[in-house]
Formats: structure tokens, C-alpha cells, sequence
């Protein structure tokens, strides 16, 4: 038995309890001056109490946490190589993440390399940010949230080339605000608008959607299933 392993073992934090059992009894079996640990999965087994399958698996993975290291025998049990230069570091939700020292393993193996599952980061999310340098001036903040309202109702994305085609029809109404505008879309419950029915609507009491030609209508259709519905 190596105290000096058995000690390490013990010392160790974030490991299961699988992990850490086979991990005690490698531990009690290693042979600190030559550096000799072959103890059989049976005899694993029988020493820890449990099945072959949950050993095997729980050499796996503290071989891939880096915490020992193995070496298959032909015709003999694997011998083990605790590397106990090597502690544990944070835990996280794929176990724990070792962190080494800069000196030499007991058995002169060199540095021990930081291995284990690096912890899931969240991606980032894709913010688009929309460019209204083709618009005269920007709305009013509630003026803006209102028409987002609208859209978001009609289930109409506002996306770049919305704002680029809102951009051209507000050009054409110089006499008016761009909050002046928005806020005759949000009263007719327009998702997208032409600067004609504007002009059409301005001013009256009676506010309709103005009436269009035949040629009239299939730039208007073209303009919402195209632009305004992106």
C-alpha cells in the first residue's frame, strides 16, 4: 500500500462514489516504490463491492479526467498508474476538471496534462442590430415600441430589408414625421404602408385604406409578400 496515494485519493473532491471507491482501492494497492498497481476488475470488485461493469466504467473515467493512467498487459490485468501530481480542480455538470502541478509524476512521467470535459458555455445569441441610416430621423421611443407591437401581432418581422423599404416611403412624405407616419400605420393597423395611402389619408376623417388600380395592387402585394412580411 502507497500512503502517499491512498492520501491523494482521499483528498480528492467532485468525484462519484464509484469513482472514488476504485479510486481508494487502486490507491491500496500501489506499490509507492516501484510504482506497481495491478489489482484485477474481480479483485476490484470484490474489495469495493461492486459489479464488474460499474469498476470498468469508473477506471474509464478517471483515466479521462486524468487522474490515472493505464497500461494493458496480454494475458495479465491492466496496470494502473495513479497519477497523483494531478488535483482536482472546479467541478462542473460533466464531472470534475483536474489541475496539475508543473513537477513530475511519481513515476517520472512528466507534467500531467489537464485533461477532462471542459464545462458547456452558453452560445451567444445572434443580435442583428438594424441600420436606419436611410431613414431622415429616428422615431420616438413609443412611437417605435407601438408599430413593434403591431408587427409582432401580425407575426411580420421587422428586418433589414423592411427598414431599407420604409426608408424609401418616408423619403417621399417630407412634410411629415417619421412619428407622424408610424403612428397613422398603428392607427389603420397597417404592418407596412406606401407613402400614397398616406397622402390619401392625411387630413380626412374618414381614414380608408386608399383604393388602387389593378397595376397598383400587384405593387402593393409584391411589396408585402416580399419586404414586409420578412
Amino acid at each position: 500500500m502507497s500512503a502517499k496515494a491512498t492520501f491523494w485519493a482521499w483528498s480528492l473532491r467532485g468525484l462519484t462514489s464509484s469513482q472514488k471507491l476504485v479510486l481508494l482501492c487502486l490507491g491500496d494497492n500501489h506499490n509507492g516504490d516501484t510504482g506497481r498497481c495491478d489489482p484485477s476488475v474481480n479483485f476490484i470488485a470484490d474489495k469495493t463491492g461492486l459489479n464488474r461493469k460499474t469498476v470498468m466504467q469508473a477506471t474509464s473515467e478517471l483515466e479521462k479526467i486524468g487522474l490515472i493512467g493505464t497500461q494493458k498487459r496480454f494475458g495479465t490485468s491492466t496496470n494502473f498508474t495513479l497519477k497523483t501530481g494531478t488535483e482536482i480542480g472546479t467541478s462542473t455538470e460533466n464531472g470534475p476538471v483536474p489541475k496539475t502541478d508543473t513537477t513530475s509524476t511519481e513515476n517520472g512521467l512528466g507534467p500531467v496534462p489537464i485533461l477532462g470535459h471542459k464545462p458547456k458555455t452558453e452560445p451567444k445569441k445572434n443580435l442583428k442590430l438594424l441600420d436606419f441610416s436611410s431613414w431622415p430621423e429616428l422615431p420616438s421611443e413609443q412611437i417605435w415600441t407601438d408599430y413593434k407591437q403591431l408587427r409582432k401581432i401580425k407575426k411580420a418581422p421587422i428586418t433589414q430589408t423592411v427598414i431599407n423599404a420604409m426608408g424609401k416611403e418616408i423619403k417621399k412624405l417630407p412634410h411629415l414625421t417619421v412619428d407622424e407616419i408610424l403612428s397613422e400605420c398603428v392607427s389603420r393597423g397597417w404592418q407596412g404602408f406606401k407613402a400614397d395611402w398616406i397622402l390619401n389619408t392625411a387630413g380626412r376623417n374618414d381614414f380608408k385604406k386608399p383604393q388602387t388600380s389593378t397595376k397598383d395592387r400587384t405593387l402593393e402585394q409584391d411589396l408585402t409578400d416580399r419586404s414586409w412580411a420578412e
